[in-house]
């Protein structure tokens, strides 16, 4: 949400009577605080994102061979288990899984990189 319409929210709230009000989403966390007649908003910052690091050495792959795209876009919902990437290891594709549900952030390595054991991979937000 803007600021307008949290300003707009907090103004319903100062009529409900309601002393405070929490929203949390994935672009951060707003804390609304009623103390009779006069509101305080605040937004406190996003959630810091999660590197997730490889769990063995080996080529990462941010899509499939055989495909054209990655398998995720940033800003893109992600569950537990979901394929993000591949590790080519030999001729093996080990899958490379998010390990919660959460917003995918970016790749933190390239395409068709050598990585080594515990190299961040991708970063994401959990939710």
């Amino acid at each position: 949400m803007t600021n307008e319409q949290m300003e707009v929210v907090a103004g319903w709230l100062v009529q409900t009577g309601i002393a405070m009000l929490e929203l949390d989403g994935p672009d951060g966390q707003w804390l609304i605080r009623n103390d009779g007649g006069t509101t305080t908003l605040t937004q406190q910052s996003k959630r810091p994102a999660l590197a997730v690091p490889s769990p063995h050495a080996g080529v990462f792959l941010t899509r499939h061979p055989l495909h054209a795209g990655a398998f995720v876009q940033a800003g893109s919902a992600v569950s537990k288990g979901q394929i993000v990437g591949l590790l080519q290891v030999g001729v093996l594709l080990v899958p490379v899984v998010a390990p919660r549900d959460g917003v995918f952030v970016n790749y933190a390595s390239a395409d068709r990189t050598l990585v080594g054991y515990a190299t961040p991979l991708f970063e994401m937000r959990p939710l």
